[in-house]
């Protein structure tokens, strides 16, 4: 009993003092799309325990340069949510509870961004802007359970993990209920602060390269970017309530340095739907 209270004690002094800030970045021009979900930024400071993030999403149809509404396709809608939360760490497992605070409409100032990107890059100008999702507060609270197992090697060398994560969302913008599964082989296969579960008493190596195959399912009940906004008329889809997504790439850490690269997958969202959703995701991170 003596040790494991030293045991938790010691991980908890770790876990303290793990600051980590990352960037993330999600598009789908690498796949020429440019449609649907098209595009994702997240800045993120974890002050040990503390999770601090803000985040913009755009979504927008396949047609840019109609300037009518398009009723089949997605509505144009941009995401603008400041997040905080907090991680109940485990033997092997954490608990993540956060809530996110924002807006979904103009004063996102997504078609700003997008615009001002795709006349960087001499891409066409979107003309449909006009008839995004109008501005509405929103709010959402967020569960994710996540628990690790170390299948094959040790935790600090070559081996493997398997991960299962559940968990869900309530709230204006989506309500949710997510169950999933990920695999991570290569050395020492976890990249700082948020992987913690993975580590527990094992001093770790200076770097670290490992690949990651991941599929998740979410069953929806409300999606604002698609069904519409929730309290004034707007332009909206028949939305799926069964939606999966794959993922495949690679991470890596060299000292307080990690990054990952991954491919995403999506399946149809929503009945009209030309395509899957398909994009990149892109992180790099900085512990210290």
């Amino acid at each position: 009993m003596k040790k494991a209270l030293i045991a938790l004690i010691a991980l908890a002094a770790t876990v303290s003092f793990a600051d980590r800030f990352s960037i993330q970045a999600e598009n789908d021009f690498w796949f020429h799309k440019d449609c649907d979900y098209t595009h994702g930024t997240r800045l993120e400071y974890e002050y040990g325990l503390w999770t601090f993030a803000v985040q913009q999403n755009m979504y927008t149809p396949n047609d840019k340069k109609a300037d009518y509404p398009l009723p089949d396709q997605h509505p144009y809608a941009g995401y603008l949510v400041g997040e905080v939360g907090y991680s109940f760490v485990g033997k092997n497992s954490t608990d993540y509870i956060g809530l996110q605070l924002g807006l979904v409409g103009p004063h996102t100032y997504a078609e700003q961004t997008q615009k001002t990107i795709h006349k960087w890059i001499g891409d066409v100008e979107p003309k449909g802007w006009d008839y995004q999702l109008k501005d509405e507060f929103e709010f959402e609270f967020l569960y994710l359970h996540r628990q690790d197992w170390c299948v094959l090697g040790r935790p600090d060398g070559w081996s493997a993990h398997v991960i299962g994560k559940g968990g869900g969302a309530a709230g204006l913008a989506q309500d949710y209920a997510i169950l999933g599964a990920e695999l991570r082989l290569g050395f020492n296969p976890y990249r700082g602060k948020d992987d913690d579960i993975f580590i527990v008493a094992a001093a770790p190596s200076n770097w670290s390269l490992y690949g990651i195959v991941s599929g998740e399912f979410r069953a929806y009940a409300w999606n604002t970017f698609l069904d519409g906004n929730y309290h004034r008329d707007s332009m909206s889809v028949d939305s799926k309530w069964d939606v999966w997504e794959f993922r495949g790439g690679f991470g890596f850490r060299v000292f307080d340095f990690d990054g990952r690269m991954l491919w995403v997958w999506r399946s149809k969202e929503y009945e009209t739907q030309l395509k899957n959703t398909q994009f990149m995701s892109v992180e790099f991170g900085w512990t210290f």
